[in-house]
């Protein structure tokens, strides 16, 4: 709701099916998931999306209550860009945000 309301167009998904069928009919330019979902974690829809061919460019930020080295590890090596630990301050996320439009942009 924060993102909506600041001017982004979103996407809301419940379960990792759903965020990648959503994902492959929206090509977002970021993906905000967490570890544990319905029916796949965060890791396997990472891996899923980039393999996909309009999964190749969009920023992955794992958002999700671990927050050990390890955790952040197996993040990164599903293809994960950036992992934080909830709770997330909108303070991060926005500059985020604004790095991606800029790489879009230019």
């Amino acid at each position: 709701m924060l993102l909506q309301m600041d001017g982004h167009e979103v996407r809301t998904c419940y379960s990792g099916p759903d965020a990648l069928a959503v994902g492959a009919e929206f090509e977002p330019q970021m993906m905000l998931l967490d570890i544990v979902m319905p029916e796949m974690t965060g890791y396997e829809v990472a891996r899923k999306v980039r393999a996909a061919p309009w999964g190749k460019k969009v920023v992955l930020v794992a958002i999700t209550g671990w927050g050990q080295v390890e955790d952040r590890r197996k993040a990164l090596e599903a293809g994960f860009d950036h992992h934080f630990a909830k709770p997330i301050s909108m303070d991060v996320i926005k500059p985020l945000i604004a790095q991606c439009r800029a790489d879009a942009d230019g």
